[in-house]
């Protein structure tokens, strides 16, 4: 029976680049016909309810929408064959989720419905996905149930299941380097990046670039000089850069000041996606630089200098004119 089920994973998925031949000119990077880094930003009032509890019934028709905006499909089955058009029904694709502030973590309301969305739509194995972060301590006290076994959704953390990776480095800066994670480096041939919206002392903001700090064996080496360039240099190895296929961003709360720990200061109920990250981070630094003018804060976009970096590396655009925003307010 399982040879059977394999067999009938392999040959959908081996049909998958015909299928994207049909589905029209987009490029898989998320370019507009124009040729602009799109990103898409879906707003609905009903996933938190008044009690700040998450509804999981109305976060799948946003995750649905959002991903069928972003790749210009009609269904979730063709948004993910879209993003992960030579998909192999033995290709491992992680989840890198932050939950390293207990009290706003990419929510499993919003990452364990966005899987189901990708397993269901693919036929994938579930075992081939695995959702993980830098410790399993903290991935339990956001509210993921640890998984390491061969059956199911895989859930874990680096530190205390895997280790990281001391024959393959990642230069963060000239003459220095850090250890990736083995889940990235070994584990995975694919990578759903799905950060929180908070701003942070140190590199103004910690969005998708920077939660591959949650990647690396020394973080903590990494937060001179604004972080950068240990940011945009981590997201230039090849090991995040080539793998990344969709930044995906638990934006349903955010914290605006004082982070990246603390407690959520405002709903912003939105679920967002890109393929760009320098513009995805980009875009996010102008959210929270609002909620902070709204609140008298002062401008910290001075510090969030490994946007600039990034777009130097040629990760992204951080150019408003290249950039295409669509906006959808569902309720």
């Amino acid at each position: 029976m399982e040879s059977i089920k394999n067999r009938r994973q392999f040959l959908k998925t081996s049909a998958l680049g015909a299928t994207v031949a049909y589905l029209g000119t987009t490029s898989i990077l998320g370019a507009s016909p124009e040729g602009k880094s799109r990103i898409v930003r879906v707003h609905d009032s009903r996933m938190l309810d008044s009690s700040r509890v998450i509804d999981k019934d109305a976060v799948k028709p946003v995750i649905s929408r959002v991903l069928t905006e972003l790749t210009g499909t009609g269904s979730d089955r063709d948004a993910w064959m879209k993003i992960f058009p030579g998909l192999k029904s033995s290709d491992v694709i992680g989840f890198k989720v932050n939950c390293i502030n207990r009290h706003l973590s990419s929510h499993p309301e919003v990452v364990l419905p966005l899987v189901d969305s990708l397993v269901t739509s693919l036929d994938v194995n579930p075992n081939n996905i695995i959702i993980w972060d830098r410790t399993s301590r903290e991935l339990g006290r956001a509210g993921y149930e640890l998984n390491t076994g061969s059956e199911g959704i895989r859930v874990m953390g680096t530190k205390e299941d895997v280790g990281y990776d001391d024959e393959r480095l990642v230069e963060v800066n000239t003459g220095e380097t850090v250890k990736p994670s083995k889940i990235l480096s070994r584990m995975c041939d694919y990578l759903v990046n799905v950060p929180v919206l908070k701003d942070h002392e140190r590199s103004g903001v910690t969005i998708s670039m920077k939660n591959h700090y949650g990647s690396i064996d020394n973080p903590r080496g990494c937060h001179g000089g604004n972080c950068n360039p240990y940011i945009a240099n981590i997201n230039n190895d090849p090991l995040v850069r080539e793998k990344t296929k969709l930044i995906f961003c638990d934006a349903i709360e955010g914290i605006y000041e004082g982070g990246p720990g603390g407690t959520p200061q405002w709903v912003q109920n939105e679920l967002m996606a890109a393929f760009d990250p320098v513009a995805f981070d980009y875009v996010c630094l102008n959210i929270i630089e609002k909620k902070r003018k709204e609140n008298g804060l002062p401008y910290i976009a001075s510090m969030a200098k490994f946007i600039q970096t990034g777009a130097d590396l040629g990760l992204g655009t951080n150019d408003i004119n290249k950039i295409e925003m669509k906006q959808i307010n569902r309720a």
